[in-house]
């Protein structure tokens, strides 16, 4: 498949220190408010929520701020990315966010222990991506959901004038970041269907979002196995 051989190079990633300087700017803000936006509107009073490659936890911080009541937990693998997070100064002077380090294919936690799960931008790093959704179902809650973000690299000429737009950029700025993220970190629909067919999920939905970006929704029945669904 073209994301096995394609994806999962660690070394594509900038160090530490660079990304979570960049994920502060006001662009990618931004964004991370549009997701944050999406889930504050579906989540339980005091929900637990887990977020899978949480990087410097940026997307939990925007969380923390319009939900102080939330349970958040973000897990990535690497704790320098986690410390970086502490470096900057968040929303408030409490800690938002319990850090884990940890990856997607082993959570480290137990079964049936989060209300949601979302990843943003973190699936096409996966080294083992169905064993990892067979582990985020391990840990929802029966009835929860998990969301998962990624870039999609079908998104037409309209999709990125309106995206632009929303983030009040030019979009000749805009176009060539996209073409230049998308040639090594974007997920096609045939990569979802094969890692959906390979974790033997049978309740998701992968539908446009936010104009450039793909959400799958994978949802956990009442009556799935704690290990997964299949």
């Amino acid at each position: 498949m073209m994301m096995i051989h394609r994806f999962f190079q660690a070394d594509l990633e900038p160090p530490a220190w660079l990304y979570a300087h960049l994920a502060r700017r006001a662009v990618f803000s931004r964004i991370y408010r549009f997701w944050a936006d999406d889930l504050v509107r579906i989540l339980p009073p005091e929900g637990r929520l887990l977020d899978v490659g949480t990087g410097p936890g940026y997307l939990l911080d925007h969380l923390a701020a319009k939900r102080p009541d939330l349970k958040l937990v973000g897990l990535d693998p690497s704790l320098a990315m986690l410390q970086q997070g502490r470096c900057v100064a968040g929303f408030s002077f409490q800690t938002p966010f319990l850090g884990v380090v940890g990856r997607a294919q082993v959570l480290p936690f137990a079964p049936q222990t989060f209300h949601q799960v979302v990843a943003t931008f973190s699936l096409h790093h996966w080294r083992q991506p169905a064993q990892g959704i067979t582990e985020i179902l391990r840990v929802l809650k029966p009835n929860a959901k998990a969301w998962i973000y990624e870039l999609n690299p079908d998104a037409s000429l309209v999709d990125l004038r309106c995206f632009a737009r929303n983030l009040k950029l030019p979009y000749l700025l805009v176009y060539p970041v996209y073409r230049a993220t998308t040639w090594h970190s974007a997920l096609g629909v045939a990569d979802f269907t094969a890692i959906m067919k390979a974790s033997a999920v049978s309740k998701w939905h992968l539908k446009p979002a936010h104009h450039i970006f793909w959400q799958l929704e994978i949802e956990k029945s009442l009556n799935a196995e704690i290990t997964g669904e299949g």
